[in-house]
């Protein structure tokens, strides 16, 4: 390491400051390091308190090149130390192109603390609110991209969210408002055919609030259907006990006979949408000249046949129930 000073005091003694100027192969780690240089290492000259070198230090080895900075000294306790001269409004060095320069101490000094833009292209800086949350998502506070955590304000992403990932596991969670209450998750359950499952509303004719049901049990399935279902009709499990339902083409309903006269023991009453498959159940007599009983009661095609213990007399009816086809 080679170091050269040179003092040109001619016509100067005893000014302060006194300007050297030097050049040095060493860093500036190296000449700032105290104790490097005594005040007699450059005898016949010597170093004095308050000096101050004009030093280009990282030279080649003919001493040309380097990078310019301005050293002072001092002398303590025998100890030589060489500082960079830190002067308001000086940038300590080195910097790199593109970085950003901030204040170092309360003196004006600028130095570059190696924090440097995302995108140099780009001119805006995002700034921020204040305070944040360990764990909580940032969202924009303002339209000219001011950053902050805003509580209890909806954020708004115009696009897909993705929980996870292939292969990774995500899961959403809702939290209701009072706490240790428990939360409402939704979670992806991996399939061999890697098909995606979509949860989504039909076109609604009011606002409406879906409840799931308490199925008191650690595990419960909804009941679903391929497709739809003819209102009225009983549906019936087709996948075990995976709940899923499909419509059974069946309805009860509910009639009342015309009267019969009486003068027999069966009476052939007209239903329409009776077919032989159809249940008969529940079949009562409402009204009858006679107390008899109901025997049988048999479909055929729009009519159910009555037999009565014996003949019911004048002004029978009787009241069932049926299914439009078999179960």
């Amino acid at each position: 390491m080679t170091i050269q000073l040179f003092f040109d005091e001619t016509g100067a003694v005893d000014r302060k400051p006194r300007r050297i100027a030097g050049r040095s192969t060493m860093t500036l780690n190296q000449l700032t390091t105290a104790g490097v240089f005594t005040p007699q290492t450059f005898f016949p000259n010597a170093l004095n308190n308050q000096d101050i070198i004009d030093m280009f230090y990282g030279c080649a080895a003919d001493l040309t090149g380097g990078t310019y900075t301005e050293l002072t000294v001092s002398i303590s306790g025998g100890v030589l130390t060489l500082a960079e001269d830190v002067s308001e409004g000086n940038v300590t060095l080195p910097v790199v192109s593109g970085d950003f320069a901030i204040f170092n101490g309360t003196t004006g000094n600028i130095k570059d603390a190696g924090y440097s833009p995302t995108d140099p292209t780009q001119t805006k800086v995002a700034m921020f609110t204040g305070t944040t949350t360990a764990n909580r998502f940032a969202i924009f506070a303002a339209s000219n991209g001011t950053i902050g955590e805003v509580p209890n304000s909806p954020g708004y992403h115009l696009n897909d969210i993705n929980a996870g990932q292939s292969g990774t596991k995500g899961i959403l969670y809702s939290f209701p408002t009072a706490p240790t209450t428990g939360s409402l998750s939704l979670a992806g359950v991996s399939n061999s055919g890697n098909f995606n499952t979509v949860i989504s509303n039909v076109a609604q004719g009011q606002a409406t609030t879906y409840s799931i049901p308490d199925a008191a049990n650690a595990t419960a399935n909804f009941l679903v259907t391929a497709a739809s279902i003819t209102s009225g009709h009983f549906p019936v499990a087709t996948g075990g006990s995976n709940g899923a339902m499909a419509d059974s083409g069946a309805a009860i309903h509910t009639g009342v006979t015309s009267t019969f006269a009486g003068g027999s023991t069966t009476f052939a009453a007209t239903v329409a949408g009776v077919t032989t498959g159809s249940v008969i159940g529940g079949a009562v007599i409402l009204t009858s000249t006679n107390s008899v009983s109901i025997t049988k009661a048999v479909p055929t095609a729009n009519t159910i046949t009555f037999t009565f213990s014996a003949d019911p007399g004048a002004g029978t009816v009787v009241q069932y129930f049926r299914s439009s086809a078999a179960f």
